[in-house]
């Protein structure tokens, strides 16, 4: 059987010392930068050379994160990081971005490379692709059901490793600019703000049916389904938490290491509620689901309540006086614990104890209570105590160690460290005649016993020198970290050098060309837009039917060439729904002249219709790099630079093979969840869009793909940079997009006529509120 390993998280130092000494098999861990947790404490160069000689001597692996995006000009510096980072003697690098993976095969070959999350594989496609692109092991969508991940299992070599516990994203990971269009904090560069953790207003027909964190899933557990997921043939289960304590690491690492070798040994798999009580007392958001292993979606997978830790429930409000509540606790509690009560108005309030409370007692809040209700403990001192009582009492023990050294003229120094069956003997330099003063017995068990962090006590130093010796200090201390290094059988890394990057040079050639380009959401859009000069229109192709795909193949403008028609594919195209896939492959007809692509796996189930190829924004094209991967794809005939570039930026790209949206409701999430469902129950019905109002009082729309089963949520203001059209222009770039989603025909034809005719109009004259997206600033 399957034996996976262990891969917990860590955001500091503390965080990786508890994953080691709960009985992790691998830790991932990222740096001061280039990492997708920006505002963890994260590692320097120095630290991580500790934790990776400190991990290799308990045989724990470490992983790199460089899993963020990247702009051209930083590529050169993340070469360097990349070169320290290897020569520390990490196991592996965990990267997203395409155009860096495309570095890191070319660099640095001998460098064992994993997907991140953030990439969104979602179907083989997408992990056929890497694995011909020498990566050895992939992490996959979270979306995915334990069936989808034992197919992809069963067709790749590639390891598969797959989240097993922690916090969920509502969007799939790698698709969401929402933290980046509403904060300018981008997801994708690891600062992401957790927008969707906010309240919003849902709509239906105008009227608001719920207000809740309707877009903040519950975290995912699957301690009670681990041994399907076991048989599901996944090679690393990991642990989510680099923002999270060395308790939770600690906590969580020990008890998926405990229930893995529980089913491995073949004794019956129960959790207690013992150990379940205290993974909700650690962090919980309302209990918590499977995630997605066997539910495509759904409401209970929400916490529309409250989008923090919620603790356990510990007791119930009897009566208040004042503001003061008489409470009975089912355990006791004590002094430091934090507890949670529920306010009149439905707000929660915290208060710490003070005192110990055995059963009944008196708590006093800055608001009012209410009575005749549970109320939760936040924060345990018994389990902190408890996972502190269990990091320094179960911790992997040192191997003792007895040492031997021998040194004598004219031969070489020999240094043995034996324990119990296990010995090695290290030769050293040849030893030289003491000019002055020799080496002494003390100087050198000083020197030999200087383990630092490694996991060893040594028991006993013999030293036997003959003659008047001499050796360096730098010589000896050479000379016991090999041995060390050799019994506790740490690998060590061939070093690399640094390489250089050389960024390609674009020399912008201003065009007058003005190629516009439309992507159509449905069939009513069409009529409107063949009135004016358009270039090329995208179908949104789950929301046509064969029948409307052939009117408007048959449209007069189409049928004399004067207008391309193309495929939008799905954003997302999983096995789960194979037999939706297909059958809108069956709608194609040979007349369309390409697809717009939006991701590796789509273009896994289109390559072989030898059609061109536009490459969409969901591809995440921040630098040429990345740009070039997907130029070596059959069928390139252009791509969208990433939407958080700004202009400046965009001149490091080849813009002359771009296209630029320059008007649009941008898709800032694509989910497996529906914001419908969990509003009003299932109700089946393509693209139908409904909206959320958020605090600002901004509609936000969202459409239902029924078909394959997601949403799509969009920016509530429209991108206008239609008159930027010029600006663009001066730097290569002669094909712009218009994205039409809910407009009306007056507004389609203000935007139309706009663009073909007099682009230089002021957004103010045509529409009531837009925004300019990242054109000015950028991201960080």
């Amino acid at each position: 059987m399957n034996k996976p390993e262990i891969l917990a998280p860590a955001g500091s130092y503390e965080a990786f010392l508890a994953a080691v000494h709960n009985g992790c098999d691998a830790v991932y861990l990222g740096g001061k930068a280039y990492g997708a947790r920006a505002y963890a404490d994260n590692f320097d160069i120095e630290t991580l050379k500790r934790a990776v000689e400190y991990a290799s001597g308990y045989g724990v692996n470490i992983y790199y994160a460089i899993n963020t995006l990247f702009k051209e000009k930083e590529l050169e510096g993340l070469l360097g990081h990349v070169a320290e980072v290897i020569n520390a003697g990490v196991d592996a690098l965990i990267v997203q971005d395409l155009g860096v993976l495309r570095l890191m095969r070319d660099l640095y070959p001998e460098v064992e490379v994993h997907i991140s999350t953030q990439m969104n594989c979602h179907s083989l496609a997408s992990v056929k692709y890497l694995e011909a692109q020498g990566v050895q092991r992939v992490v996959l969508a979270r979306e995915l059901n334990l069936d989808e991940v034992k197919y992809i299992r069963k067709n790749t070599t590639m390891d598969i490793e797959a989240f097993v516990h922690g916090a969920l994203c509502y969007c799939y990971s790698g698709q969401c600019l929402m933290s980046s269009f509403l904060g300018g904090r981008s997801g994708n560069r690891g600062r992401c703000a957790q927008p969707c953790r906010l309240p919003y207003e849902g709509l239906l027909d105008e009227q608001i049916v719920d207000k809740s964190h309707v877009l903040s899933p519950k975290d995912m557990e699957t301690l009670s389904i681990l041994p399907r997921v076991i048989d599901a043939g996944i090679d690393s289960l990991k642990i989510e938490g680099r923002m999270k304590s060395p308790e939770y690491v600690g906590l969580m690492t020990s008890l998926y290491r405990k229930y893995r070798d529980l089913y491995l040994s073949g004794d019956d798999y129960k959790v207690t509620q013992g150990d379940f009580d205290e993974v909700l007392q650690t962090f919980n958001r309302g209990g918590f689901t499977t995630g997605y292993y066997e539910h495509h979606n759904g409401p209970f997978m929400i916490t529309k309540d409250q989008p923090k830790n919620q603790g356990l429930e510990v007791g119930n409000v009897l009566g208040r006086s004042g503001k003061s509540l008489t409470i009975k606790a089912k355990r006791p509690l004590v002094a430091g614990d934090c507890l949670e009560f529920i306010l009149e108005d439905g707000s929660y309030e915290s208060v710490i104890l003070k005192k110990d409370i055995p059963r009944l007692g008196e708590i006093a809040l800055l608001g009012n209570g209410s009575v005749d209700v549970p109320f939760r403990r936040i924060k345990s001192v018994e389990l902190s105590n408890k996972i502190n009582f269990r990091n320094a009492h179960s911790l992997k023990q040192k191997v003792q160690v007895m040492v031997m050294l021998t040194a004598g003229q004219a031969s070489k120094m020999i240094i043995c460290a034996e324990s119990g069956a296990h010995r090695v003997e290290v030769l050293g330099e040849q030893v030289q005649k003491a000019m002055k003063q020799g080496l002494s017995e003390e100087k050198v068990k000083k020197q030999v016993s200087k383990v630092g962090h490694l996991p060893v006590e040594i028991l006993d130093v013999q030293v036997v020198l003959e003659g008047d010796t001499f050796m360096a200090v730098s010589q000896l201390n050479a000379l016991r970290r090999e041995a060390f290094d050799t019994f506790l059988d740490i690998k060590m890394k061939h070093p690399v050098e640094k390489q250089a990057y050389q960024s390609q040079k674009f020399i912008p050639k201003q065009t007058h060309k003005k190629n516009i380009t439309v992507l159509l959401n449905n069939r009513h859009h069409i009529d409107t837009v063949m009135d004016y000069d358009v270039e090329r229109i995208y179908l949104e192709w789950s929301n046509f039917t064969s029948e409307e795909l052939m009117e408007v193949m048959n449209l007069e403008r189409v049928r004399q060439g004067q207008c391309e028609v193309w495929l939008a594919l799905p954003r997302i195209m999983r096995h789960e729904k194979d037999s939706a896939i297909d059958k809108l492959l069956a709608t194609y007809d040979d007349q369309v002249e390409g697809f717009l692509v939006r991701s590796i796996d789509g273009y896994g189930r289109i390559a072989d219709y030898k059609k061109k190829i536009q490459w969409d924004y969901g591809l995440n094209a921040m630098n040429t790099q990345s740009v070039e991967a997907l130029k070596l794809l059959d069928g390139f005939d252009g791509f969208v630079p990433s939407m958080e570039l700004k202009f400046g930026e965009c001149r490091s790209l080849p813009m002359d093979e771009a296209e630029v949206l320059v008007y649009g409701h941008l898709d800032v999430m694509t989910s497996a969840q529906c914001v419908l469902k969990t509003l009003d129950g299932c109700q089946p019905e393509q693209g139908r869009f409904l909206h959320m109002m958020d605090r600002k009082g901004v509609k936000v729309p969202v459409e239902t793909n029924c078909h394959l089963c997601y949403n799509r949520i969009f920016n509530g203001t429209p991108l206008y940079l239609i008159d930027k059209i010029e600006d663009y222009q001066k730097i290569g770039t002669y094909r712009f997009r218009i994205e039409l989603t809910t407009e009306t025909e007056e507004q389609i034809r203000k935007i139309m006529k706009t663009v073909t005719m007099n682009h230089k109009q002021k957004p103010e004259s045509i529409l009531d509120d837009y925004t300019r997206g990242h054109f000015n600033k950028g991201v960080e």
